[in-house]
């Protein structure tokens, strides 16, 4: 109930309240439900990782977590530069290189709208399953004894075909 309440909040007065703390929200973000703080914190800038890996990433997972859900708003570009101090041309590329991946949709003048979570997901496991290969190889593993421990923990967690 209190969800709902704060989600009326932020429609009708265009602030979102939470943890008694109010923050804007811009009128260029009317979907999306994220406080500047929030953006601050997914946006936090690893300087070991490339931006558009690192923006690209941390789409995939607002997406894929249902943080931001299909339908709505991902954050503005001018807004997320601003308050994470990134630069706009950067994420700009990486919203319409996910809009040709079918994760995003643009809209002429209101911006990018979320279309397909599973998109972001396998996405997402790949990139997870590309640093256990990385990593396992780097132990000395061969890929068939790769295949072999995949295979087992699938199994192990009782994962089926389909699911």
């Amino acid at each position: 109930m209190a969800a709902k309440t704060e989600k009326l909040t932020a429609q009708a007065s265009g602030r979102l309240v939470r943890n008694g703390s109010a923050s804007r929200i811009s009128n260029d973000d009317r979907g999306t439900r994220l406080s500047d703080d929030e953006i601050r914190r997914w946006f936090l800038r690893d300087p070991n990782t490339e931006l558009r890996e690192q923006l690209r990433r941390t789409v995939c997972t607002i997406v894929a977590l249902s943080i931001v859900r299909p339908g709505d708003a991902v954050p503005g570009i001018k807004r997320v530069a601003r308050v994470a101090e990134i630069y706009p041309s950067a994420l700009a590329f990486v919203y319409s290189s996910l809009e040709q991946d079918g994760v995003l949709r643009g809209e002429q003048g209101r911006g990018f709208f979320v279309v397909d979570p599973q998109v972001a997901r396998c996405e997402l496991a790949a990139q997870l399953l590309g640093h256990a290969i990385h990593s396992s190889l780097r132990l000395g593993l061969k890929d068939t004894e790769l295949v072999r421990v995949f295979r087992s923990e699938i199994a192990r967690r009782g994962v089926t075909k389909g699911e």
